[in-house]
């Protein structure tokens, strides 16, 4: 009898052990998650584009070093690599001045300094963070913000640069001017852009831009002939010219193959038979193709947030 007695104590005392350590973990972990979503945000800076990508740099936010030798972001494995470990910033410090300095051999070289708002990471999960986006062009660094093109869900928010000296020679900077046409007109027209009537081809665009700088945002709307477009997306091709004379550089472009057409070109995926962007926002850039064009479609570096993930 005594035995039996014995074990069942042991048994009551295991379990009520248990509970407690339950409940003490529980506490903990709860505690541990409100301490992540309420009062801290991981944050990491990275070069999306560097023109040296030998170059290395120290970003400092809120008065923290986030890296000391931060290298470069590869776009054709997207992933990001860095030296320091992600910082982890409360709220009172998520509006506040970054600093971006050039490592040379006689020290840092201070090239980059303004103020800053960082945005807090709203549901923590163990691998997000927000990331202080640089490129760095001819014309230095800047930071680069991908905004969206807000409620309006046809349309992507873009960013363009090019930086090849054989692009436009002699001139300071270049007039782009970009064409909307309706994609099954211009099917049905054999594909010249002389056959589209006016009503379905619309200059959207024109913008100014110099070389090794970021253009200002341009939207563009895949759903741009509404009701017209039999559930096709918008084409947008583009004319380059040079900003100080309107000598055309580069005129529309539809060719028989890709290589020799030039245009802007969205991801887009139909719903209810209506296109829609697979992207809030687009980093570009024109490269260098040949003399005939200078200006090849532009390439996506860096995709922003999703529309629909």
């Amino acid at each position: 009898m005594k035995q039996i007695e014995s074990k069942i104590i042991y048994r009551i005392v295991i379990s009520c052990l248990g509970v407690i350590i339950l409940m003490f973990s529980s506490c903990q972990t709860d505690e541990e998650y409100v301490e992540w979503n309420e009062h801290i945000t991981p944050v990491c800076p990275a070069f999306v584009y560097m023109a040296d990508n030998t170059a290395r740099y120290a970003v400092e936010y809120a008065g923290i070093q986030l890296a000391d030798s931060l290298p470069y972001w590869s776009p054709r494995t997207s992933r990001l690599t860095f030296t320091a470990d992600r910082s982890y910033l409360r709220p009172s410090q998520l509006n506040s001045r970054l600093r971006v300095y050039r490592l040379e051999e006689e020290g840092r070289v201070l090239e980059l300094e303004e103020e800053l708002s960082v945005s807090p990471i709203v549901v923590p999960r163990s691998d997000t963070y927000t990331t202080i986006g640089l490129i760095q062009l001819s014309a230095g660094v800047q930071v680069l913000e991908m905004n969206s093109s807000g409620a309006d869900s046809t349309v992507t928010s873009l960013l363009f640069f090019y930086a090849d000296d054989r692009q436009a020679p002699g001139a300071d900077s270049i007039r782009i001017t970009v064409l909307a046409v309706d994609q099954y007109t211009l099917l049905i027209k054999g594909n010249r852009l002389d056959n589209v009537p006016d009503t379905m081809k619309t200059v959207t665009e024109e913008f100014t831009l110099a070389p090794g700088k970021l253009s200002d945002d341009i939207q563009l709307n895949a759903d741009y002939y509404s009701g017209i477009n039999r559930g096709l997306p918008a084409r947008f091709f583009y004319r380059i010219s040079d900003a100080s004379n309107g000598t055309v550089i580069q005129d529309y472009k539809v060719g028989s193959s890709a290589s020799s057409t030039a245009e802007i070109k969205l991801s887009a995926v139909k719903r209810d038979n209506i296109p829609y962007p697979v992207y809030k926002s687009s980093l570009m850039q024109w490269k260098y193709q040949s003399e005939e064009i200078p200006f090849a479609s532009p390439e996506v570096l860096i995709n922003g947030d999703k529309w629909v993930e």
